[in-house]
């Protein structure tokens, strides 16, 4: 079996494709041959149509991330990311991979219940709306060409130099012996990069997946208290979490323009492992004190 990326210039693609199982790493305008080490400049996509045959699956992270954009923008990720798969299932790849995010289920505050693959879907951002409509048209492709879509819809990614709100924490966990996170337990699941490859390669190799839609997490959710006091331990640095009001923490977040955070730090949200555990028999090769180790 032979497996190629796109995106493999970013955070997530430039860490699956020094794993040893990837053929092909598609960046930008550069290929990355892995049996001879071999580059190779392409145009456009249409010059895929040689390493696309020659693969079996095709795991798809290329777009823009961890930032709003513009509807233009919004518009052009979409579009790009429907004429890889086109082009891809045109050339007879079996299996395509599209990493998504559990964005598009919105602000998600729930005590109680679990997210399952049957959630309903309320993105807020243009992002998270971006990610959801990508995910539409490629169901849509895939039926067309009667091939196998797989949909990976990943929280929060974790790791060194991690992007977004993961790296401000890290910051803060540096510079600050003492935070205010105290009272912030509601769990969140979160993933380690490195994990999230590791599942990803699994999911290319594997036939026991039903549906075309997976959770990807870590199995351990954890609170910003927690996750924070994980982060310290992982740094070797001592960290006191105090504990201070919602409302203060609120308005502390809104004087340093930090107030999308909230969310994050006072949302629950759970999601459903059961295709992780039963169908997939998947264990994150790292624990999170291991993962939280790599941050150094």
């Amino acid at each position: 079996m032979k497996i190629a990326i796109t995106g493999a210039s970013g955070f997530i693609g430039s860490e699956l494709s020094s794993c040893k199982d990837i053929d092909y790493s598609i960046s930008r305008n550069v290929i990355n041959v892995k049996k001879n080490n071999e580059k190779l400049n392409f145009n456009s996509l249409d010059d895929l149509d040689d390493i696309l045959y020659d693969c079996d699956v095709l795991i798809h992270l290329a777009g823009l991330a961890h930032r709003e954009f513009s509807e233009e923008e919004y518009n052009q990720n979409i579009i790009y990311s429907s004429k890889v798969a086109t082009l891809a299932f045109k050339n007879g790849i079996k299996r395509f991979i599209y990493v998504s995010s559990t964005s598009v289920y919105g602000n998600i505050n729930t005590k109680s219940n679990i997210i399952d693959e049957h959630h309903l879907c309320q993105p807020i951002t243009l992002a998270a709306k971006c990610k959801l409509e990508t995910e539409n048209r490629l169901r849509l492709i895939a039926n067309q060409f009667s091939k196998e879509l797989l949909i990976v819809r990943s929280p929060l990614v974790y790791g060194k130099n991690a992007p977004a709100s993961i790296n401000f924490l890290s910051c803060l966990v540096k510079r600050f012996p003492i935070l205010p996170f105290g009272l912030c337990n509601s769990k969140r699941d979160y993933i380690f990069v490195d994990n999230l490859c590791d599942l990803l390669i699994e999911l290319a190799k594997s036939d026991t997946v039903s549906g075309n839609l997976i959770l990807a997490s870590d199995l351990n959710p954890l609170s910003m208290n927690e996750l924070t006091s994980e982060i310290a331990k992982g740094l070797n640095k001592h960290l006191y979490n105090i504990p201070i009001p919602r409302f203060v923490l609120n308005f502390i977040l809104k004087l340093i323009g930090k107030s999308s955070y909230s969310n994050q730090i006072y949302g629950q949200m759970i999601l459903d492992k059961t295709k992780l555990k039963e169908e997939l028999n998947w264990v994150p090769p790292y624990t999170v004190q291991q993962a939280m180790k790599k941050l150094r």
